[in-house]
């Protein structure tokens, strides 16, 4: 059954597959968990206790809590059951989960001792008695069971230790019971119990902590005298410890996931102004006058009170509270970094920030308010305020303030937790609103500074125990605080607002300011000012980076990313030519551009600075910027330049885009173009654009070979190092923009999503690329193929690895180090250049099968790594064995044979398996020299059917199952060569009858069926070859084909045609024209099939080809577009229609296919101004001449039909470059709108695309040698 194994895999795989595919329950009832999965932590009886009352639930056990949470946000269960009041912990620092209302079971804990120890149980029993009859008890269910936020700190109880130690054993991962906190110390409800016992005992208490399931295992064997950490009282257990009275009285809570809607959404929309929260649930944080307010505004609240702001956040976000109550600024940074909350309109309260001085120094107190009411006066404090305090957070401009570094110092106590206010940033350095005030107070007192970070009920303290001589932490003055020291004059109106979550939104993609940026996907461009700010300014955004901005755009629309941060002109330009895609709300920010000199060219510098003022002062540089920016008007106007004084090289990035650099009809265009233009002609001097890589820019400069750079250069201090900057001619800003339905201001309505079954559409691909035309067949030939060149790969490989192996280990350094040299070289060149320089190179003037050049190159490739695993392995083994077979009459080879090769072997054989299958997935390269293996056959079938994933799916999965069963082939060898994996094996059948011959039996039928496929992988290629080797002559015409070797590019008419016609010709399947042309030329084909208008144009760079005078086929040239999308397609239609009234395309095709050029025609100029959007095209550039590249330009005929389509539409025409089997992929994902790359019409039902009606008619032929000797 072994070999049947991998179906079994393949089979569950599929069922998970399926089963992950199903939307998940919502629990939200305690009786749902009946039958269904439930998690609990091991050792402990809540097992039992859930099978009490859910016999048929299926129990999962866990070592710790926490693994069974992660298991429930991650769906693998419906459940966990532990302790409510640990999972009340639980869920107030863990978003996505809740607790059922009702207990599981009721539940009561106790201590519990040896069997015996009645006289330890009856001492725990009384301390029990006396901390709940003197109030210690009802103080410690305060302290570690809080309505909200964190336990508070475990008192200090004397303990004497006299009368020795008392072992007390707990598992620390039950918070609140026992647990570890911040110090590394176990505290915890139980454990403060069992100090008190201890205290009782006159004994030093000691520790023991262990997993939960050993702790009445430890305890029966003596290594602790008591246990605690929530046990439950059972029967059962009760059998094995004894145990105290019960001391807590709980249940056992079901944790599991959040429902999509955890608080019903009118309970938060009926919240709108503060006295709407008037008997809600409000957080606070001790000691601030937040938490005084409410206490006295709001009396009927249920006010929690929490010791750091984040806990009130966290309990928001888990609705433990149903508002929280902070100061604004803190409230600001708060929603910024979670989109989910939002401010409550309306102040609480009008609060004034104060500086803070102790009451022993009223002289400090009077400067620090003559200072502040100089920075009102100056407006430094406005300018602070501006800066540290803005809504988006994108103004947190750092000054650096001169402070003195001798003389007295400044001691500042702050609380560094609140951003804008005070932060520690990146590299330590406290900053915000309240540090600069600081330095700036201490530069003007003429003292140096020292902060003193602590927490704010801390300040006070520090204050006046001398610690501190100010506090500068945004604090407000009340009655309370005024009696311990004094407040200055008020620098900062910061009021107390309401924090709520916000209302539940169908599309959380939804997003309305730039702050929701937090928790999405955003795009940048790798290196640029965006990548950098938006890491610093919205650290819970995902940055994802690319390359281009047409990346960034694909990769918007495509889903992948959330929004697009950039340069906000150029979002601008995509924005007006692409209605889909919005602007989410204004400028993040702005930096200065200017034009770039040698630093040693003062002077033309200062020309420019001249012309800049002259342009300005004249309104032409508003002009250009009302044209280029704001209205989009991408046209160049005229001007005059008559060059009298030589040229003005000017360096540029042509793909900068617009409005700045962009080509346009052949011709350059944008704002910095029509700067530079006029600059030159302000100097007389003849502009001169020298296309460069961005990062290319200064080094030419620098270098004197361009005089300036217009590139939309940002002025930065590194820059300024290298290169002379004239003053700024812009400022740019830097946006986002998102897709319309994603963004609130635009309220675009989403279409609803078509319904499609799975099944139905795996049925229709699987009829389409399997059966339809008996395709199977071509996997099976394929497979066939990759099998032969595997196995004989393999085996050659074996064979040379033994070989180099032997020269590694000779003792002659020529022969060792001819070993090490092959090893060296083989291992260092990619298996891919290897296969191209065998079949090109080492075998060009040979005539031989592109088969067995494949089981060359691989098996070279795999000979190397061989080696060295049988050096490695045969070095592994002692010495003495070898002199023991020597001493033992046995002859060197005979000790190899008999002694060290078999335990070489058995040590390399693990290894050997890996590297084979490493071989078998390798094959998958073997189309580039015209081999149709299984990836090849794919191939052949999505250039078929279009159908861009099933064939990949499929060849995926027989990739995996031949693996399989070469793995299974491979461990029956290792069984045979290993002896323990044999007499194991023997063992398996020893019982039965017959079954140790039929287990060898089993190795022979193997490679009975392995020997057999090889023997036909080998045979029917030569004898399909004999037809084709037997041929001779000249080849005059196509009947002449018949017997030869053909070139093909795969998936064309061409490839169809000829293979349906002609049976007895040897075929080399091509991916490119350059690919076949070569073959040609090396005497590895003797024609090369394709369209005829494609081969004249290698006819016109090839003088030693010609074509044959009759044609294969005739075919039409169509347009390829996305299946069911047929506005586009009745619109392509109907110009195809116009430009053939017209006689455009009769022109076109004059022009580009029977006019003999050497420089190709110009593309036409062709106005447009793409009020309709973008035309997003797929093309080519390999396919000469309907597309290819001329200084550094798309040209040929598919592209001036694109422009001319894009006119007609009067959309912006983007075309992106790619190869031809990536074209269809892109039209279904939506990258491109239509491919124009001289496809053929293919009227076939199973095509997975659409076409439009022929553009062009062809005919297939065929190229031959000239001289055919």
């Amino acid at each position: 059954m072994q070999k049947f194994v991998w179906i079994y895999w393949v089979l569950l795989l599929l069922c998970i597959f399926l089963i992950g595919c199903q939307s998940r329950l919502e629990i939200t009832d305690i009786e749902q968990l009946a039958r269904l999965k439930i998690g609990v932590q091991t050792g402990n009886v809540a097992d039992k206790m859930v099978l009490s009352r859910f016999p048929e639930a299926e129990i999962v056990y866990f070592q710790k809590p926490m693994d069974g949470v992660s298991a429930v946000k991650d769906g693998k269960i419906a459940a966990f059951a532990a302790d409510a009041l640990s999972l009340e912990n639980i869920v107030a620092v863990n978003d996505g989960v809740t607790i059922l209302s009702e207990y599981v079971v009721p539940d009561s804990y106790g201590f519990a001792v040896r069997l015996g120890k009645d006289a330890l149980k009856a001492i725990i029993d009384a301390t029990l008695a006396e901390i709940k009859g003197n109030g210690i008890y009802e103080d410690m269910r305060v302290r570690w069971f809080p309505k909200s936020g964190k336990p508070q700190p475990m008192p200090d109880i004397p303990l004497t230790g006299e009368n020795g130690v008392f072992r007390f054993g707990t598992s620390s991962e039950q918070m609140p019971f026992s647990y570890m906190d911040e110090n590394r110390k176990i505290v915890g409800f139980d454990v403060e119990i069992a100090t008190y016992v201890a205290q009782r005992l006159g004994m030093q208490l000691e520790i023991v902590d262990m997993e939960f399931g050993a702790l009445i295992t430890s305890l029966e064997a003596g290594k602790v005298d008591m246990i605690g950490a929530s046990i439950s009282i059972t029967e059962e257990r009760k059998t094995r410890v004894l145990f105290s009275e019960s001391y807590y009285s709980a249940g056992l809570g079901a944790l599991v996931k959040s429902p999509k809607s955890s608080k019903p959404l009118a309970i938060v929309e009926r919240y709108t102004k503060p006295d709407d929260l008037a008997n809600a649930r409000i957080g606070a944080t001790t000691g601030t006058t937040g938490e005084m307010t409410v206490r006295q505004k709001y009396p009927d609240a249920d006010l929690r009170v929490f010791d750091d702001v984040m806990d009130s956040v966290a309990a928001l976000k888990a609705n433990q509270i149903d508002a929280l109550v902070t100061v604004y600024t803190t409230a600001l940074n708060t929603v910024r970094n979670n989109p989910d909350l939002t401010l409550l309109p309306g102040n609480l309260t009008e609060e004034a920030a104060r500086v803070v001085v102790s009451k022993k120094q009223p002289e400090l107190l009077s400067e620090i308010n003559r200072i502040l009411r100089k920075f009102k006066a100056d407006g430094t404090l406005d300018d602070m305020i501006r800066r540290w305090i803005e809504e988006d957070y994108t103004q947190q401009e750092q000054v650096k303030i001169p402070v003195p570094q001798t003389g007295a110092t400044l001691r500042v106590a702050v609380t560094a937790n609140r951003v804008p206010i005070e932060f520690v940033e990146g590299d330590g350095n406290i900053a915000g609103l309240d540090p600069e005030l600081a330095r700036r107070i201490a530069a003007e007192l003429g003292m140096q500074i020292e902060f003193y970070d602590m927490k704010f009920s801390a300040l006070i303290n520090a204050l006046e125990s001398g610690k501190a001589d100010v506090i500068i932490a945004n604090m407000v003055r009340t009655e309370e605080r005024a009696q311990k020291v004094d407040f200055s004059e008020s620098y900062f109106l910061n009021p107390n607002v309401f924090m709520i979550k916000k209302p539940e939104n169908k599309n959380d993609l939804i997003m309305t300011v730039p702050e929701d940026v937090n928790g999405k996907t955003v795009g940048v461009l790798l290196g640029s000012v965006q990548d950098t700010y938006i890491a610093e300014h919205y650290p819970r955004a995902k940055v994802l980076q690319y390359n281009t901005i047409s990346d960034l755009e694909i990769a918007l629309k495509s889903g992948k990313i959330d929004a697009v941060m950039y340069n906000h002109e150029i979002l601008m330009e995509l924005v007006r030519s692409d209605t889909s895609l919005g602007v989410l709300g204004s400028k993040i920010f702005t930096i200065p551009i200017g034009i770039g000199f040698n630093k040693n060219n003062t002077s033309l510098c200062a020309q420019f600075n001249r012309f800049l003022e002259e342009i300005k002062s004249s309104g032409i540089h508003a002009d250009m910027v009302t044209r280029w920016m704001d209205q989009g008007i991408h046209e160049m106007p005229k001007i005059d330049n008559d060059g009298r004084n030589g040229s003005l090289v000017v360096g540029i990035v042509s793909d900068k885009g617009l409005p700045f650099t962009t080509v346009k009809n052949n011709q350059l265009i944008g704002f910095d173009i029509e700067l530079a233009e006029r600059f030159a002609a302000h100097l007389g001097k003849k502009p001169v654009f020298s296309d460069l890589e961005f990062g290319n820019l200064i080094a030419a400069v620098s270098t004197g070979k361009i005089d300036l750079i217009a590139a939309s250069m940002f002025i930065t201090e590194e820059r300024a190092k290298q290169t002379l900057f004239s003053d700024a001619y812009y400022d740019m800003g830097a946006s986002f923009i998102a897709l319309k339905k994603n963004l609130a201001a635009y309220d675009t309505p989403r279409a609803p999503a078509e319904e499609k079954n799975f099944f139905e559409r795996l049925s229709n691909s699987f009829y389409i690329n399997i059966v339809l035309e008996d395709r199977y067949l071509l996997i099976l030939s394929g497979l066939r193929t990759t099998l032969a060149i595997s196995v004989l790969a393999c085996l050659f490989g074996t064979l040379l690895g033994a070989a180099v192996c032997w020269l590694r280990m000779s003792k002659n350094a020529l022969l060792r180090g001819i070993g090490k040299a092959y090893i060296t070289v083989i291992r260092g060149t990619p298996v891919l250049v290897l296969l191209m320089l065998i079949f090109y190179v080492v075998f060009a003037s040979v005539n031989i099968d592109p088969v067995l050049v494949a089981v060359i190159a691989f098996g070279m490739n795999f000979g190397a790594y061989v080696s060295e695993m049988f050096r490695t392995s045969i070095e592994s083994i002692d010495k003495g064995q070898k002199e023991a077979g020597l001493a033992g009459g046995f002859t060197k080879i005979q000790t190899f044979r008999y002694i060290i090769l078999p335990q070489a072997l058995k040590n390399v054989l693990p290894v050997y398996k890996g590297e084979f299958i490493s071989l078998v997935k390798m094959t998958s390269i073997v189309g580039y020299i015209a081999v149709q293996d299984l990836t090849k056959a794919s191939d052949i079938i999505r250039s078929r059917t279009f159908d861009a994933f099933f064939p990949l799916i499929m060849v995926a999965v027989l990739y995996f199952c031949l693996s399989g069963i070469l793995i299974q082939i491979l461990s029956l060898i290792e069984v045979q060569v290993d002896p323990k994996a044999r007499r194991k094996a023997s063992a398996m059948f020893s019982n039965k009858t017959g079954k140790r011959g039929l287990h060898r039996l089993k190795l022979f039928v193997y490679f009975g069926l392995l020997a057999g496929i090889v023997l036909a992988a080998v045979i029917a290629p030569m004898l399909s070859n004999l037809g084709a080797t037997g041929a001779g002559g000249p080849i005059l015409s196509v009947a002449d084909l018949e017997g030869r070797r053909v070139c093909v590019i795969t998936g064309t008419t061409g490839d169809f045609t000829m293979k349906k016609l002609y049976k007895n010709v040897k075929y080399l399947d091509m991916v490119y024209i350059a690919d076949a042309v070569l073959a040609m030329k090396k005497n590895k084909a003797d024609a090369f099939v394709f369209d005829k208008n494609s081969l004249k144009y290698v006819l016109l760079r090839n003088e030693e080809f010609m074509l044959l005078p009759d044609r294969i086929d005739r075919v039409d040239i169509a347009i390829p577009i996305k299946k069911g999308n047929v506005m586009v397609k009745n619109e392509i239609n109907g110009i195809i229609r116009q430009l053939q009234e017209e006689g455009t395309l009769a022109e076109m095709y004059s022009k580009w296919f029977e006019e003999n050029w050497g420089t190709p025609p110009p593309l036409p100029v062709l106005k447009t101004q793409g009020t309709n959007g973008v035309l997003k095209m797929g093309t080519c550039s390999l396919t000469e001449p309907f597309a290819f590249v001329y200084n550094k330009q798309l040209a040929g005929h598919d592209i001036e039909l694109g422009y001319r389509i894009a006119h007609a539409l009067d959309k912006k025409l983007e075309i992106t470059d790619m190869t031809f089997e990536a074209m269809i992929p892109a039209l279904e994902s939506g990258r491109i709108d239509i491919a124009i790359a001289n496809y053929y019409l293919i009227e076939d039902e199973a095509a997975q695309i659409d076409f439009s009606i022929p553009y062009m008619k062809t005919e297939i032929s065929a190229m031959v040698r000239r001289n055919q000797e």
